[in-house]
């Protein structure tokens, strides 16, 4: 969470809006899950770079992220632990527009 809100933060330019929302559904198949989004009003992501965001390494080159720091390892990272507990990540994003992050997790179960 702290990446996607980071990057969403980083992305945004000032006087911009970060916003995060959870719902919880329940499935027969899909069990007891949160969906949770963190949408920013940012750049956004071009279409040609949507399906590497989550390539190690992988940076959007252009001129709005010349300035913004990174090593391309955050979203690969996030992905990892995502689906490490059992979850998925997607990312839809309009360039210019901004970008959504879905994280869909299993609820743990003491």
């Amino acid at each position: 969470m702290i990446n996607l809100l980071d990057n969403g933060v980083k992305h945004t330019p000032a006087g911009g809006r970060v916003t995060i929302s959870a719902a919880f559904s329940a499935g027969a198949a899909s069990g007891e899950r949160v969906t949770i989004r963190v949408t920013d009003r940012g750049i956004g992501i071009p279409a040609k770079d949507l399906p590497h965001v989550f390539d190690k390494f992988y940076r959007v080159k252009s001129k709005a992220t010349s300035e913004i720091a990174g090593t391309g390892l955050g979203l690969a990272i996030t992905r990892t632990i995502v689906e490490a507990c059992g979850g998925r990540i997607r990312v839809d994003s309009v360039e210019g527009s901004g970008t959504t992050f879905t994280l869909e997790l299993p609820l743990a179960r003491s």
